[in-house]
Order: structure tokens, then C-alpha cells, then sequence
């Protein structure tokens, strides 16, 4: 996956979290982070539909629950 695609995910959780995008590892996932909570994962997923254009399905969103699942399922996609 294109690192620009990386770039916009993170920024996108970053600001959902009210987090710095350094401060964002690359395992970060909501069972590793307190602020990754369901009204958060929920603003993430919409802020991610609208940034890549893209609808996801019930299944998808529970599958994105990391920033890995996150990239994965965007590559599914065609996200670019």
C-alpha cells in the first residue's frame, strides 16, 4: 500500500484521537489504546469513507479495529 494512503490514515485516526500523528505506532489498535474507544472507531470510519470516497460494510467496520486491519482493508478496496 502506497505510503501516501498510510499518511492519510494515520492523520485521520491521529485527529480522531486527539493525538499528534507521531505519536501513533503502527500497532495501534483499539485494544491498545484507551482513546480508541466505539464513538471514536465510529468517527474514524466515517472520516475514512469521506476521505477515500468509499462506503464500508457492517462486517469491514468491525474488522477495522487496528491501523493494520485499517490499511488492509482499504488495499481490498482500491484505495489509493
Amino acid at each position: 500500500m502506497a505510503d501516501a494512503v498510510r499518511q492519510r490514515v494515520l492523520k485521520i485516526v491521529a485527529k480522531e484521537l486527539n493525538l499528534d500523528p507521531s505519536q501513533i505506532g503502527t500497532n495501534i489498535s483499539m485494544e491498545n489504546n484507551e482513546l480508541w474507544d466505539s464513538v471514536a472507531h465510529t468517527e474514524i470510519v466515517f472520516a475514512l469513507e469521506k476521505e477515500f470516497g468509499l462506503e464500508f460494510t457492517q462486517e469491514e467496520t468491525e474488522e477495522m479495529y487496528s491501523l493494520t486491519e485499517i490499511l488492509t482493508v482499504l488495499a481490498k478496496k482500491g484505495a489509493a
